[in-house]
Parts: C-alpha cells; sequence; structure tokens
C-alpha cells in the first residue's frame, strides 16, 4: 500500500440509507405543512400535529425516529413535551424548531437532549441539515499527530459531557491519556465522569479482538460487542452517546483495509439505529490520497477539517 502525507480538503459526503421517520410538531398549521413539504423532500413524514401533548401521544404510537419540535405550544410546551420523550423506551431524536433566535432557549434544547436548534427564519438552509446530522452522524477525522487527534476528540465527547450525553473512547492508551489530559484542562472532570459511568474508555486492540473472526470483523459479534459496550454507558438512554472510536486506524495501518471498510459499514447500520453520534479517526501517514481515501471518505457523513468544523449534535 502506497503511504504519503495526506492534506484534508474535502467536505460534507453524503451516503444512502433508508428513509427516516419524522413527526412534526407545531401549533401553527401553515408551518407545520411548510416545515412537512420542506422534510418530505428527503425523508417520510409520519404525521404532524398541533401540540406536545398529542406530540408525546404520537410518538409513542407511530415510533418516528426524530420528532421536530415547535417551543411555544399549548397543553404542553416543546421543553415540555421533550422531557417526557426522551425518558421514553427507543426514544426519537429531537429538534427544536423556534421562532425565538436566543442562545439561551438553544441551551435549554441541547440540555434536554435535542441535537440541534433551528431558527424559523433559517428553515430553508439549515432544517433538512440539521436532522440529516441529527439521524446518522458519522463524522472521519484524518489527523496528521497525535496532539492534534486528541484536542479534537477531546472537543468532540467534551461537548458532549456538559450537555448530559455521554461518551464513548475506543483508542489506544497513549491516545486516551492525550484525550483525558485535554478533558481536564477544559474542566471537564473526566475521572468523576468516568467513576459514574458517563464517561467510558477502552482499549483499541482489545475491543477488536472481541470482533474479528478471520482478519474481517464478524457482524454479529460486533453487534453483541459494541450493544453490551453501549449498555454500560451510563445514562444512554437520555441522551444521544457520543462515541469515538479508532479501530479502523489500527486495522488500515496493518494493512487491512478492506476489514476497516467492512467495519465502517457495521458502524453505519449501527448509528442508524441506536442513539449515537460517531467520530473515527484515521492518520493521514497512512492513508494515501488516491481510492483508499475516497472509499473511507464515502463510509462518513462528514470529514472534519479545519475548514469543515463538527457540528453540535
Amino acid at each position: 500500500t502506497q503511504r504519503r502525507r495526506l492534506r484534508v480538503t474535502s467536505g460534507v459526503r453524503s451516503r444512502r440509507m433508508a428513509r427516516a421517520r419524522i413527526l412534526v410538531a407545531d401549533d401553527h398549521a401553515e408551518m407545520r405543512e411548510r416545515i412537512a413539504r420542506l422534510l418530505e423532500s428527503e425523508f417520510d413524514v409520519v404525521a404532524t400535529v398541533a401540540n406536545g401533548q398529542a406530540a408525546i401521544e404520537a410518538v409513542m404510537t407511530l415510533l418516528p425516529d426524530l420528532v421536530v419540535l415547535d417551543i411555544a405550544m399549548p397543553v404542553l410546551n416543546g421543553f415540555e413535551a421533550a422531557a417526557i420523550i426522551v425518558d421514553l423506551p427507543d426514544a426519537p431524536r429531537i429538534v427544536f424548531c423556534t421562532s425565538y433566535n436566543d442562545p439561551e432557549f438553544a441551551k435549554a434544547a441541547l440540555a434536554l437532549g435535542a441535537s440541534a436548534c433551528v431558527v424559523k427564519r433559517n428553515l430553508l438552509v439549515e432544517l433538512i441539515p440539521m436532522v440529516q446530522r441529527a439521524l446518522t452522524l458519522h463524522a472521519v477525522y484524518f489527523y496528521e499527530d497525535a496532539e492534534s487527534l486528541s484536542r479534537t476528540v477531546a472537543r468532540f465527547v467534551g461537548a458532549g459531557l456538559v450537555t448530559n450525553q455521554p461518551a464513548l473512547v475506543i483508542a489506544t492508551p497513549s491516545h486516551s491519556a492525550g484525550i483525558l489530559e485535554h478533558l481536564i484542562a477544559m474542566a471537564v472532570e473526566p475521572q468523576k465522569r468516568i467513576e459514574q459511568g458517563e464517561l467510558v474508555i477502552l482499549d483499541a486492540d482489545e475491543v477488536l479482538s472481541r470482533f474479528m473472526v478471520e482478519a474481517m470483523p464478524d457482524t454479529q459479534r460486533f453487534e453483541d460487542t459494541i450493544n453490551t459496550v453501549m449498555d454500560g454507558v451510563t445514562g444512554s438512554g437520555k441522551g444521544s452517546v457520543r462515541a469515538y472510536g479508532e479501530m479502523v486506524d489500527l486495522l488500515w495501518k496493518n494493512d487491512k483495509e478492506d476489514a476497516a471498510l467492512s467495519l465502517e459499514t457495521l458502524w453505519n447500520h449501527f448509528v442508524a439505529t441506536r442513539r449515537c453520534s460517531l467520530l473515527c479517526g484515521y492518520s493521514c501517514e497512512v492513508v494515501g490520497e488516491g481510492t483508499g481515501f475516497q472509499s473511507i471518505c464515502d463510509k462518513h457523513s462528514l470529514v472534519v477539517s479545519a475548514h469543515n468544523p463538527l457540528p453540535p449534535c
């Protein structure tokens, strides 16, 4: 395999997947229909409702993948409805869509476990990308050195921890140590989070060994392993888990490119069905600029760089 230093210039990459089921809740009929028409180009809108209580009842009966919630609604407002929805079994992801352009509303929305908060005046530009990212964030970061990797991963999982999103890190011991140092500098109190089960750090080699069979990942063993790991992250039922993994990087470094790409496919199936935002890391020094690089990008919904940072999720 040709190995050359890589400069990342790629932006967002899309991947095909089944159409997600979306529920829309807004007390203004015209706005409900406008949101529904906009979303129908990319998703299946299963219903539109006019208040927070109706949204809760629709979630329980229709089992949508995501709910677009207005904040100011009768009976129960969006925040009150979201507080109940996130505690339901197999709770959908939540994107708030509001007229209020106030950072405090966005902060409160994320604290409730929402994936994003879209201002209605930006509806045409922001809603579909925000919903797509809420449903399928599987990002990749091509790192130049351990320091830049540790800093990027710490920002990703740390931002989640402070908004009640538990975190999982599957990395080499040296990278994990660097990530912890950055989390400490961010005043996230990682040791306390670890003790409470909100932050789980595992050895990438050890986890990889649980599901590799004859140099390829076994589908059932992967699902059993990662589901068990995710079940051990405290609070994963109440907010989207932010996960970082570099098992694919280890495979690529050992000239097992096909195994790495197969593992990425398994991760894509996983993040589509479980509340998880995933960041993968690959070393620039071992990924070429040709078909290998393109194949990796095509397995992800976002390629992270200085000019294309991770979004709120």
